[in-house]
């Protein structure tokens, strides 16, 4: 890995690419083709097993003009848009600065899954191309209809691509993304069945001896409304000429086919303008000997996608700093898994972290702080206290199989544009004059879906005593969760402090931490642990009709519809571009990426006011009022002086849902009016956080809703093959469905993998059973991969949905039984003193 370490050295040299767009099948095989190829002279396999998606390859081409590239190819699973395993793929784009996107060409048009990866890829501002694949069915294709057919649908399919780019792309000259070309090269054909592919540069280096001229004139002619005049023999353009054939169709097309029906045909081809030895002929490959799939790929990555140095200004990352610059180091980071913790006074922790280094020198030595990452390269609100030592550093090479463990150390550390990794523990000792360096990390690098919540072992009586005691374990809590990035702490204040992890390896330590500390404070706790449930929706349709709900005082009112929020819609929450896990006023781009201006009507303004985005939660609030919020009847202000306790009060509604108090998921509520009282004891932010509370929970009820459970997925490693029947026995006995069960590196392999997935409800306590029966021979790891809907009705007790939904209710003492949609019909009774003044104009200033 010499060769790889040392253009590691070269960041204008380096591409980072996504390869995505195809099934898995047809994916491992461009894969393949492209890492065994011959112009890839030393290839290193990374495989990042904890975060359960990703593949990454590290190529070393030899270009064009005769200068080396490195060439890191990731790959993760075809993942549906509904999928919260989805946030793998954004990871996957989030680490790189270009991409490949394979597009199956048997109905030459851009399929939804299609769209919706290429409409991510742009929003995080990364640069694609294009690979169209024209094998399989979509060969048959070509050879029924005519060439000049073929041209007009790829033309439309590059179209499309564009229109996708050029609305999404933005709209500033320093951000904006390029448009694909099949004339300039970033648009290639491939046959991935066959293993070639070509490009029109590919053709016009061919022809530009030939005729005389340049590669991009021959490039021109070969690409467009051009054609070459049988009786003149000149280059004419085809509105000028009846009897002129399109290039693209003459001199590249057709000759393509030409040569492929021969191959397959057994003739040697000779008609055409690309002949084939007879050796060639024989080979299985056949036209990959000549076209090979691999150099299309490599020179879509090199020629037309940037290097790190172009690409993080671009994307709002910091600028590439000299790599040789250690004082501040940044790194973005995708992966953390603890690898174990050292008993010991101090308690310190081990963790192994994967990402990519975005300015300076990572080295052994130094002193990193993790903080959350937000889009444009600015830091989360949320950074933990606790400084960590980096112990080594692996760079991209050195990973080999699924393990994060290398040979040895990088001794020269991870300079600036590359992948790696580092070892870090615990600072025993901080001092004010050793500087730290910033790690953010990925929101999919730990997913906390396993809770615990810790209380007073007394109970509540509202004692000065149990304050007390409260207050001590939230410091506690918060205090340990500081010293972990892969922990979350529930920071409501009108609720006991609850801790949230990835699994129980990193709850257990968490909870040791903190029972110790209560107990020197003298506090006696008591401890619940749960999965993160969630409350979704099944009912599907349009708008609801218009509701109104009002205040305690009966005097405020909101009126409101609600609807559920589109799969697309949903990956742009759950992008970083909106990041926060606050809610939050969006900016009027954001609004634009949502695609919610089309939903609107013209005449009302078109605001979103908040976007909900926290883990496993996605809801918008709209501002869908026409003038603004009516105090009197002709007194009209702003809807802007009530937006704070209104957001509040959404924010409460979608964060303790109708049905048990779990963060809602999928949600839109538009306000179409406002109606507060004139005097302003009468609406005061308790009452508006009230109605507005309200009638969230009635949208929720509308919409049927149903709780989901988090799912992980089971990665079992080392078992031995005569434990592999107790193992599956388990997971099976635990409402798991295992996936599959293989030997490790090959046939002879005595170790099996196995993996499952397995409800999180039912995974406690899973990984010490599998410890058990292999003898502590096996290694359990749990991903979190997808919520799934718990079996029957939350509304009814007798159903496993309902005894849960009744469980959690009475965990946070709220009433056992679920409020019915009539607790929340609020109607006007119209009557002389009290009538409903319909919606008029504002009144002028003078009127005022």
């Amino acid at each position: 890995m010499a060769k790889v370490r040392a253009y590691m050295e070269t960041p204008a040299r380096i591409r980072h690419v996504a390869l995505f767009g195809v099934d898995g099948q047809r994916k491992e095989r461009l894969v393949a083709a492209t890492v065994g190829s011959e112009r890839s002279s030393e290839t290193a396999n990374v495989v990042a097993a904890a975060l359960g998606h990703h593949r990454t390859h590290a190529l070393l081409y030899e270009g064009d003009d005769s200068a080396s590239y490195l060439v890191n190819l990731t790959t993760t699973e075809a993942l549906s848009p509904s999928s919260v395993s989805s946030a793998a793929f954004t990871t996957m784009l989030q680490l790189s600065d270009g991409a490949i996107v394979v597009l199956d060409c048997s109905t030459m048009e851009l399929s939804e899954q299609a769209r919706h990866q290429l409409k991510q890829s742009v929003l995080q501002r990364v640069q694609p191309t294009i690979a169209l694949d024209i094998g399989g069915h979509a060969w048959s294709d070509l050879l029924e209809r005519s060439s000049e057919a073929s041209y007009q649908a790829f033309t439309r399919l590059i179209d499309e691509v564009n229109e996708v780019i050029t609305r999404y792309g933005g709209k500033e000259e320093a951000s904006q993304l390029a448009s694909v070309s099949a004339q300039a090269g970033s648009v290639a054909f491939v046959s991935i069945e066959r293993g070639w592919g070509f490009s029109v540069p590919t053709f016009a280096r061919k022809y530009a001896t030939e005729w005389g001229t340049s590669e991009a004139t021959a490039a021109e002619r070969l690409w467009g409304d051009w054609g070459l005049d049988p009786e003149s023999d000149e280059w004419v353009g085809l509105s000028s000429s009846a009897t002129a054939k399109r290039g693209f169709c003459q001199f590249v097309l057709e000759p393509v086919l030409q040569v492929a029906v021969a191959l397959r045909s057994g003739d040697e081809a000779s008609s055409s303008d690309l002949s084939l030895t007879a050796e060639e002929l024989g080979l299985d490959v056949g036209f990959a000997g000549v076209l090979p799939i691999s150099d299309v790929v490599l020179q879509l990555a090199v020629n037309h996608l940037p290097s790190p140095v172009v690409a993080q200004p671009r994307r709002g990352m910091p600028p590439l700093a000299d790599n040789e610059d250690s004082s501040r180091v940044v790194m973005l980071a995708s992966l953390l898994e603890e690898q174990g913790s050292i008993d010991g006074v101090d308690g310190r922790h081990t963790f192994c972290t994967l990402g990519r280094v975005l300015s300076g020198r990572l080295v052994a030595g130094q002193r990193v702080k993790f903080t959350r990452y937000c889009a444009g390269g600015t830091e989360g609100s949320d950074a933990w206290d606790c400084v960590k030592t980096v112990t080594s550093t692996m760079a991209m090479g050195q990973f080999q199989g699924s393990g994060l463990q290398p040979p040895d150390q990088t001794a020269d550390g991870i300079p600036a544009g590359n992948f790696g990794a580092f070892v870090c523990e615990d600072v025993a000792e901080q001092t004010a004059e050793a500087p730290t360096h910033t790690v953010w990390l990925l929101a999919s690098a730990a997913s906390p879906v396993l809770r615990v919540t810790i209380m007073p072992a007394r109970g509540f009586d509202g004692s000065q005593e149990w304050n007390n005691d409260s207050k001590k374990i939230k410091e506690v809590v918060h205090r340990v969760v500081s010293r972990d990035p892969t922990l979350t702490c529930d920071s409501n204040p009108f609720e006991d402090p609850t801790l949230a992890a990835p699994d129980e390896q990193r709850l257990e330590p968490a909870i040791c931490q903190v029972q110790a500390e209560c107990n020197a404070l003298g506090v006696a706790i008591s401890i619940s642990r749960r999965p993160a449930y969630r409350e979704a929706y099944t009912k599907s349709g349009d708008t609801t009709p218009q509701r109104m709900s009002k205040s305690q005082n009966r005097i405020n009112r909101v009126y409101s519809r609600a609807s559920l929020i589109s799969d697309d819609t949903m990956l742009e929450c759950l992008s970083n571009d909106f990041g926060s896990s606050q809610a939050q006023e969006l900016t009027e781009l954001q609004v634009q990426r949502l695609d919610l201006d089309k939903q609107l009507e013209p005449t009302n303004p078109r605001k979103v006011w908040a976007c909900f985005p926290s883990p496993g939660s996605v809801n918008l609030l709209v501002d869908h009022s026409r003038y603004g919020t009516r105090v009197s009847p002709g007194v009209w202000n702003s809807m802007v002086e009530t937006f704070p306790p209104l957001l509040k009060g959404f924010v409460v509604g979608m964060s303790s849902g109708v049905l048990c108090g779990e963060p809602s998921h999928g949600l839109r509520v538009d306000f179409d009016d406002v109606h507060v009282d004139w005097q302003e004891r009468r609406r005061r932010p308790n009452q508006l956080m009230f109605v507005t509370r309200r009638a969230v929970h009635a949208a929720q009820l509308s919409f049927g809703p149903i709780l989901e459970e988090p799912v992980y997925l089971v990665h079992i490693a080392g078992c031995p093959d005569d434990a592999r029947e107790a193992c599956c026995s388990e997971l099976e006995s635990r409402g798991g469905a295992v996936v599959s069960s293989e030997r490790e590196g090959g046939v002879d392999a005595e170790d099996i993998r196995i993996q499952a997935y397995v409800a999180v409800r039912h995974a406690l306590g899973l990984a010490a059973q599998i410890r058990e029966i292999t003898h502590s021979l096996a290694t359990v790891r749990f991903v979190f991969d997808h919520y799934r809907a718990v079996p029957g009705d939350p509304l009814d007790e007798n159903t496993q949905a309902g005894a849960i939904v009744r469980a959690l209710r009475v965990e946070k003492e709220l009433p056992p039984q679920v409020p019915s949609m009539q607790s929340f019909d609020d109607v006007v009774r119209p009557t002389q003193a009290n009538a409903v003044v319909p919606p008029s104009p504002p009144a002028s200033s003078s009127e005022t």
